[in-house]
């Protein structure tokens, strides 16, 4: 009879420990999907980040280019425009007094105040 009862106590604590280890490998199969699931997402956002990140630089890439010509065209116009204002146009000497263009000595550059441009 101990033998009987052994053995259903056994039987009742292998099916127990079967439920258990069942129940923690379906918990891990599911981790280990969304795990995959994540990764799959984290690759899809950095690929989108590396093609925004190339649009970005390229754009930059663009305003240097416009900054740079800016920079060596615009102060050789206004010089220009100066010396077309220096030999009589009194519409142009106002163009350059509204803008803050500063008149300096004949035949260097005329220079700009730093101003805010709204929009």
């Amino acid at each position: 009879m101990k033998l009987g009862y052994l053995s259903l106590v056994l039987s009742a604590v292998l099916t127990l420990l079967c439920g258990r280890f069942y129940l923690v490998s379906v918990a891990n199969a599911m981790a280990r999907s969304e795990t995959l699931e994540f990764q799959h997402l984290g690759d899809t956002l950095e690929g989108n980040l590396l093609s925004k990140r190339q649009l970005l630089q390229a754009q930059q890439e663009k305003l240097n280019k416009g900054s740079a010509i800016s920079a060596t065209v615009g102060p050789a116009v206004l010089a220009d425009i100066n010396a077309a204002a220096e030999k009589g146009s009194v519409r142009l000497k106002e163009l350059l007094q509204k803008y803050g263009v500063v008149n300096e000595v004949k035949g260097a550059p005329a220079q700009t105040t730093d101003r805010k441009v709204s929009n």
